[in-house]
């Protein structure tokens, strides 16, 4: 199985999503819904304040865990990707973010 991603291949599957263009309207909306219920926030969601709304999509491929995010914040929403090989058991974040 060749199972691969970038960061740039996340941050356009979240722009679409945020913008209502992944399929259409309704299931975008959907979508940014169910990545806002995400359980597993120790990546971007933690280096954020409190309060700011997250939808966010984490996943594993081998050693390569990433994060992909739409960021909701008041005067400003964003788009947040990064692929980062650490163990998987390391409980460290990547200092930085890899945007596109």
């Amino acid at each position: 199985m060749n199972n691969t991603t970038t960061a740039r291949g996340l941050a356009i599957l979240m722009t679409a999503i945020a913008e209502g263009k992944a399929v259409d309207a309704e299931s975008s909306q959907q979508m940014a819904r169910d990545s806002g219920r995400q359980k597993f926030n120790q990546a971007i969601p933690a280096g954020l304040p409190r309060g700011i709304r997250v939808a966010h999509k984490t996943g594993d491929i081998t050693k390569v865990h990433n994060d992909a995010a739409i960021v909701y914040a008041k005067r400003l929403s964003c788009w947040w990707c990064w692929c980062a090989a650490l163990p998987r058991k390391s409980g460290l974040r990547p200092d930085g973010l890899d945007c596109a």
